[in-house]
């Protein structure tokens, strides 16, 4: 919480149909209680909304995160990472509005030089008819820019909980992922398993 809460306040929502197929998040339905530019503004909003408190001066870089946790079930992997260190949290914020109709808060930030990083991550990889395979090593990503667009529901009570943040990358640059050499075991080896041609 103190984090979201953090960088909510120094700093598209889902397209969803009525009846009639009209976007609920059409410019009809979109108000917008601050201007962009206006972070004084936006922190007011947001200790009036939720159980912020205001603070002023940028987010402190680095920032740090006593436990994350990640899960990538595609891969069938969960990654919890401790004593996590972000940089580069100090974004521009390019879009600010409250939609009445889907009751939601919709909040987008631009990010450059964003990383983070720990030197204590756990990588659980679960396997079929097998125990998992839980290994210990450092991450580090780096991206040059990245936006991301934070939606939350209950515009009376912000539920920063329940908010939902997607992020985008579109240059370029592919993040920058520096993997310890025993996140994937003692004796695995990507080249042979994994040939790229």
């Amino acid at each position: 919480m103190f984090l979201a809460c953090t960088v909510f306040l120094f700093l598209s929502s889902g397209v969803e149909s009525n009846k009639d197929q009209v976007p609920l998040d059409d410019e009809g339905y979109i108000e917008k209680p601050c201007r962009i530019y206006d972070v004084n503004c936006i922190r007011q909003f947001f200790a009036e909304h939720s159980r912020c408190n205001i603070t002023y001066g940028p987010v402190p870089d680095p920032l740090y995160d006593p436990t994350y946790t990640l899960y990538l079930p595609r891969i069938n992997v969960t990654l919890t990472s401790l004593k996590v260190e972000y940089r580069g949290l100090n974004g521009k914020i390019v879009e600010f509005y409250i939609n009445p109709k889907t009751d939601k808060l919709v909040l987008s930030v631009n990010f450059e030089g964003l990383s983070f990083g720990s030197n204590d991550n756990y990588f659980q990889f679960a396997r079929v008819g097998r125990e998992p395979l839980v290994t210990n090593t450092f991450l580090n990503v780096s991206y040059t820019i990245v936006s991301s667009t934070i939606t939350i529901p209950n515009l009376k009570d912000l539920q920063l909980q329940n908010s939902e943040v997607f992020s985008f990358s579109d240059t370029p640059d592919v993040p920058i992922f520096d993997v310890g050499p025993k996140a994937f075991g003692d004796d695995y080896n990507p080249v042979l398993e994994y040939p790229l041609s």
